[in-house]
Formats: C-alpha cells, structure tokens, sequence
C-alpha cells in the first residue's frame, strides 16, 4: 500500500483514514500526514469523516447488483 500511496498523495497532503492498523506505516512515510478516525459504528463519524469512501463502496455495490442482478449463469454462457 505504501507505494500506491507515494504516487497518489502529493507531499504534505493529509489523509484522513479509518482506524485499520494497515495505515501506521503512513507515520514512516516522510511529508504525508494523516489522521485515523475510530468510526466503530457511529453514524454520523462515518458522515462527518468518512463519507465520500462510503458513497465510493456504495456507488460500487450498486453498479455491481445492476450488472449482474439476475444473470442467470446457463445463459450467460451461450
């Protein structure tokens, strides 16, 4: 994750991440900030910090139902 991170987040920026333990190595990293945030279930932290993620996977499972919403797998195999 490291490496995706340098070549997407310009230097001095500030990442604003769940609290997953993946992210610690940020710390390691020179000149990108970040700060965790504890959602644990609570609502509106997930609006307040997290909600443009949470539209992102939520856009996503909607494309995905969309798409294979009833594929019925004998012919999506013709």
């Amino acid at each position: 994750m490291g490496g995706i991170i340098e070549r997407v987040v310009a230097p001095g920026a500030t990442l604003i991440t769940d609290d997953w333990n993946g992210y610690a190595m940020l710390e390691r990293q020179g000149g990108i900030l970040y700060t965790a945030v504890a959602e644990r279930g609570d609502v509106q932290v997930a609006e307040t910090f997290l909600s443009i993620i949470h539209l992102m996977f939520s856009n996503l499972k909607t494309w995905l139902r969309r798409i294979h919403h009833g594929v019925n797998p004998q012919q999506a195999a013709l």
